[in-house]
């Protein structure tokens, strides 16, 4: 859900999509012109994107100077210039399903404490470049916080070897 509204806030932002427009207002110091850089960088190959590279060097020819070489300051942006729709949605559909299945299952105050913190990466995400697959300290951290998040569901294994039959 939050990366959901995230990615309506920043089409919002862009001026793509409809919406409010104090968040049109609001200064992101540069951000707005480096998003329009990498969306427009996203449309230009948009199915598969361009693999991983040097986001800023990507994304330069669609922003001018100042800020020509900067990095977008987005994960989701940035995953969806690196794998274009398919990478771009993967990523988004797998950050949407790790927080609804901690939102609507949590069973304890641990499943609580850990939807809080995978929420904080996702909103985190809108603004930092750091992705859930990168080798950085905070990547690192949070695919670590995402791992917990994930519902794998395992079946306790039948502790008589007889499968359970009574004599």
């Amino acid at each position: 859900l939050s990366a959901v509204l995230g990615v309506y806030g920043i089409g919002v932002l862009l001026g793509v999509l409809p919406g409010p427009d104090i968040i049109r207002h609001i200064n992101l110091q540069g951000r707005r012109t480096i998003w329009r850089g990498g969306f427009q960088a996203f449309l230009s190959q948009p199915f598969f994107g361009f693999g991983p590279g040097n986001t800023g060097e990507l994304i330069a020819p669609f922003v001018g100077e100042p800020y020509s070489g900067f990095d977008p300051h987005n994960s989701y942006l940035r995953v969806f210039v690196y794998g274009g729709f398919v990478g771009g949605v993967a990523y988004l559909l797998f950050i949407a399903k790790t927080l609804l299945d901690q939102l609507f299952v949590a069973a304890d105050r641990f499943d609580a404490v850990t939807f809080a913190l995978c929420a904080a990466v996702a909103v985190s995400m809108l603004f930092q470049g750091y992705t859930l697959f990168g080798i950085s300290v905070t990547s690192m951290t949070a695919a670590a916080i995402f791992g917990y998040g994930i519902r794998v569901p395992i079946s306790a294994p039948n502790p008589q070897p007889d499968g359970g039959a009574r004599k």
